[in-house]
């Protein structure tokens, strides 16, 4: 039921109509209830502004008495029903937008997980031309066309790097509170305190390991999901400005400091194969592992992505994990395997490895809630600036503070017994 009908429909069971003589054909008697629901008869004054309307708005009661004698609902109008000759069917529109495959950004995919985008080279108005083009006998106004658009909630922003939440809400929420007068009593001002000392500490630690001389045995290596690329990418070509994207993937693993002992590894796929989950994610950190098998020691620095990095499906792969013994030329890419060259060329002695469908893996979350909820102290991912794994360990050890104590943590929901029979988790290839 509408609004309009359920208007209606309320002014229909709160007014009694009584039949007169002929000079008056009906009398109106005008009904609310109270709070405990109790009706209480009304003036037509109090009646009609209560619910909004004018106090000289008859017509309201008289419509929607039309014809209730013969309904319980009354009858609808017939107002906006008719469809208007010059209508345009919006599908057309949405399938020309949809052959430009926008995608979800990887900057705003917690924010804006709905919102998606196209290729900077692309303007709404080159692609209303090359709708016109394609579709000669169809009228369609570049409004129309920006409109339909927008209700699918594709965007041509040039996306920034995002901004810290935290620091934004602070710079928001008082002005006479700055960084160096922090007001004790207020919860924004201490909650950015502890924030920001966290960072101070955590980007210490990361120069300390950049500026540490190469050890035998031990590698520091900075882990991020790149920028998404939308392939082919020919600017200089305006035909190849309409052609379907290829939307790739690049996880990095770059090593830390300048005295390095190990070389650059990137794991690269495309939407043709699989998305950008947890699971092809940790995928990625699966093959780097294998690649460094014989090392001892691998320090690994990442952002605070809780859906990428910090979720209990990756810590349950580190424990799994450790249980196994042991610059791009020119600015045309036409394909896949141009931009796999491309990272190779990037930096020097870049180790590239094609994510092909064998190297994809189901990787399953083992976490007890029942262990974490009692757990002392509560156990949760995003105070979690620290973890580390040993080899042959069911545990991991965290910190929530650089410079503070560590915890021991068995999350597991499995005993030893099972964690051990658990196998080698499934592949994707075979679904």
């Amino acid at each position: 039921m509408t609004v309009e009908k359920e208007k209606k429909s309320f002014i229909v069971h709160h007014i009694l109509s009584t039949a007169l003589n002929y000079r008056r054909n009906n009398s109106y008697n005008y009904m609310l209830k109270n709070k405990n629901g109790t009706s209480h008869s009304v003036c037509k004054i109090f009646f009609l502004t209560t619910l909004g309307f004018n106090r000289n708005n008859v017509k309201v009661v008289r419509t929607a008495l039309l014809n209730a004698k013969k309904s319980v609902v009354p009858v609808a109008d017939m107002r906006c029903t008719k469809e208007p000759h010059n209508k345009i069917d919006d599908e057309v529109i949405r399938q020309h937008i949809s052959t430009f495959n926008p995608t979800i950004s990887h900057y705003r995919r917690k924010h804006a997980p709905r919102c998606l985008y196209l290729p900077s080279d692309l303007s709404f108005t080159a692609m209303h031309k090359d709708f016109l083009n394609k579709n000669p006998n169809f009228k369609c106004l570049y409004g129309k066309y920006q409109v339909v658009a927008k209700k699918m909630n594709v965007s041509l922003a040039n996306l920034r790097h995002e901004e810290c939440e935290s620091c934004e809400v602070f710079n928001l929420h008082n002005k006479s509170h700055t960084k160096n007068n922090l007001d004790e009593n207020c919860i924004v001002c201490m909650t950015w305190g502890k924030h920001i000392k966290r960072a101070n500490k955590s980007r210490a630690k990361y120069r300390e390991n950049a500026a540490r001389d190469k050890e035998v045995g031990k590698i520091v290596y900075c882990a991020d999901l790149k920028k998404v690329i939308m392939l082919p990418r020919l600017e200089m070509f305006k035909s190849a400005i309409f052609t379907n994207r290829l939307t790739v993937y690049n996880e990095s693993f770059v090593p830390v400091g300048k005295k390095r002992n190990s070389k650059p590894f990137a794991a690269l796929w495309h939407e043709a194969l699989f998305k950008r989950n947890k699971e092809e994610l940790i995928s990625t950190f699966y093959q780097f592992f294998i690649s460094k098998r014989d090392v001892l020691k691998i320090t690994l620095w990442f952002d605070n992505c809780t859906a990428q990095n910090k979720n209990w499906a990756f810590f349950s792969f580190l424990i799994y994990i450790w249980r196994i013994p042991l610059k791009k030329k020119g600015n045309k890419l036409y394909d896949f395997s141009g931009l796999l060259q491309a990272v190779k060329d990037a930096a020097h002695k870049t180790e590239v490895l094609p994510m092909e469908l064998q190297h994809f893996y189901f990787w399953e979350d083992f976490s007890s809630q029942y262990k974490l909820t009692r757990t002392e102290p509560r156990s949760y991912l995003h105070d979690m600036v620290q973890a580390t794994v040993h080899r042959g360990s069911y545990n991991i050890t965290y910190k929530n503070d650089s410079d503070g104590g560590s915890f021991h943590l068995n999350f597991n929901r499995q005993d030893n017994t099972k964690m051990e029979n658990c196998g080698h988790p499934k592949n994707k290839q075979s679904f």
